[in-house]
């Protein structure tokens, strides 16, 4: 995971210096090199500086989402940062969060990221928060809560068909 963390930070530092790319798409790639630092870090078990590259990846794809919506004010492009990147990165942050025990935050993060895969129709993301939201409700010892989220995802993962996520959940 070392190599990975080196690969991710070369991408990240040449994406800083990259011209010929609109600025939103260089600060889309740079969030995406920091996700793929905190995952190699969250590998490693080293939550916390995981949790550090997840932020700045959020703020990174924050970045690029006002960038781009200037610029397709101005239509010189036709472009969309994609919403599910954005709910990977929240669940990842959360997931980060109810793992070191601060579940109220990761519960926060969890459901913005709920919120976007439902408007956007990720049903397979839709069920995978739910089911983490679950897990820290039962960390937090609120059983009810926990079973209303189990059950939301369950009903998705059959839904889908999906086996594997109905026995996961």
């Amino acid at each position: 995971y070392p190599q990975a963390v080196d690969y991710y930070q070369s991408s990240f530092d040449t994406l800083e210096q990259v011209d010929q790319a609109p600025t939103y798409l260089r600060r889309t790639g740079q969030s995406h090199a920091a996700l793929g630092i905190g995952l190699s870090y969250a590998l490693q078990d080293q939550p916390l500086r995981a949790a550090e590259h997840y932020w700045q990846a959020l703020t990174y794809l924050e970045l690029a989402y006002e960038l781009e919506s200037e610029a397709l004010q101005d239509e010189a492009v036709d472009a969309e940062v994609d919403i599910y990147y954005l709910s990977e990165i929240l669940t990842a942050l959360g997931a980060t969060y109810i793992e070191q025990g601060d579940s109220q935050r990761g519960i926060a993060l969890h459901q913005r990221a709920l919120a976007h895969a439902r408007a956007f129709g990720y049903t397979e993301r839709e069920a995978q928060i739910l089911t983490n939201l679950g897990v820290a409700q039962a960390t937090l010892s609120n059983a009810a809560a926990a079973v209303e989220y189990y059950q939301q995802a369950l009903t998705l993962y059959e839904q889908m068909g999906s086996r594997e996520g109905w026995r996961q959940t």
